[in-house]
């Protein structure tokens, strides 16, 4: 695991070289705060509602405000974040719709790193169905899986543009859900080409997440 590392550190320094002082950056602030039914806690708990925007910065500090990227309700308990529908939550009706759009994101975001190489093999089809199930706690069919594949295939959709869009929609924790889904199935033939390494690189940075972040989940991952 020692060499994934250096290879992301060595990415990294490349891309430093190239280093400009202004940019932009994803800035997280919070709307209001209160109580609500948190659809994973199947409980009321208290909630922050964050707005993410993007600003212009130089030298990493952010000045100029620019757009929103999205608005979320982060449960102080759970840690998982909801689109703000969620304040309106009725137990006894919607806890099925919120779980398959959290599990339809997972599910989407597997099959697109999968198809971004290209080939798709027996093995890597019964690694998506077994991470699914192990992080959603719900059975995925291979005949689902299959269409689903399919069904991608042809629509042309990009995995960095996908992660992007939920970029405003996910606190740290749920980024960081992303980064170790992506990880699993980029590394679940065994080994972590330069490719892979490059494209978990894009999505970290399509989610705002700082190198030190990424070592630190990668670095949680091997062990």
């Amino acid at each position: 695991m020692y060499d994934i590392y250096k290879v992301i550190f060595i990415s990294w320094k490349e891309r430093v070289k190239n280093f400009i002082i202004f940019g932009t950056r994803g800035v997280t602030s919070s709307k209001a705060k209160g109580k609500f039914f948190c659809p994973s806690c199947q409980s009321e708990s208290d909630y922050n509602h964050k707005q993410v925007k993007r600003f212009g910065t130089l030298y990493f500090i952010p000045l100029l405000p620019m757009d929103d990227l999205g608005d979320y309700v982060e449960c102080q308990k759970c840690k998982n974040t909801y689109n703000q529908q969620v304040l309106d939550y009725n137990p006894e009706k919607d806890t099925e719709i919120f779980q398959a759009e959290y599990e339809n994101a997972i599910k989407k975001l597997m099959i697109l790193m999968l198809l971004a190489d290209g080939e798709i093999d027996e093995s890597e089809i019964d690694s998506v169905i077994t991470i699914y199930e192990k992080i959603t706690n719900t059975v995925l069919s291979r005949e689902e899986l299959i269409r689903e594949i399919d069904n991608l295939k042809d629509k042309n959709h990009d995995v960095i543009d996908f992660t992007g869009s939920l970029r405003g929609q996910l606190n740290d924790h749920g980024k960081e859900t992303i980064i170790k889904v992506a990880y699993l199935i980029a590394y679940a033939d065994g080994e972590f080409h330069e490719s892979e390494q490059d494209l978990l690189l894009k999505i970290a940075e399509s989610l705002d997440f700082s190198k030190a972040h990424l070592t630190a989940v990668l670095k949680e991952m091997a062990e």
